[in-house]
């Protein structure tokens, strides 16, 4: 496991298997979200860690994943890279039909948003299918549910509908995308 300090907040990484299977925000830690517009060139704390024994945790192949996800993640923020190249694992409660929506995801380019009707359509099913699949996306950041949006607005993110701290970095994360 890795913490890592971003404009948006603290997100959480985690490896198995030399596979990242998880990018989560912390809960509670999203001060940063609030004052502002993110500054792609603030002071990140890249490399910040926590495990048992508060070191860095995992198998060596899955530390040293971890590192390259957090440098790429870095790189993102700064404004230096626009694509993430990691091996993804899935959760093994996840269905078909989610790695499928999340996959579509992860072609939407960078600073590009869809709505949740328009990826439904690519992908022949309903816009609440593909928003549950979005709800439930556990690489968040690296499979960029925050390009989809509503029809009429931004649309909900990690679970909260149109208003709410997840909603705000979505929101940011579009900023910074938009330049």
């Amino acid at each position: 496991m890795l913490i890592v300090d971003t404009p948006v907040g603290k997100l959480r990484l985690e490896a198995a298997a030399g596979k990242l299977v998880s990018c989560a925000f912390l809960r509670g830690d999203r001060n940063d979200v609030q004052e502002g517009k993110p500054d792609r060139t603030a002071n990140r704390t890249i490399g910040q860690t926590v495990g048992q024994s508060g070191g860095l945790s995992g198998s060596p192949a899955d530390v040293a994943l971890l590192k390259r996800a957090a440098k790429q993640i870095d790189d993102y923020f700064s404004g230096s890279s626009t694509t993430f190249n990691l091996p993804l694992g899935v959760p093994a409660n996840q269905t078909p039909f989610r790695e499928k929506v999340w996959a579509a995801m992860r072609k939407i380019p960078y600073g590009v948003t869809t709505t949740y009707g328009e990826l439904a359509k690519t992908l022949s099913t309903a816009p609440r299918a593909v928003g549950g699949a979005c709800r439930s996306n556990p690489l968040i950041l690296i499979t960029p549910c925050h390009r989809v949006v509503a029809t009429g607005g931004i649309g909900g993110f990690s679970g909260e509908w149109k208003t709410g701290l997840n909603v705000e970095i979505k929101k940011k994360l579009l900023d910074i995308e938009a330049g």
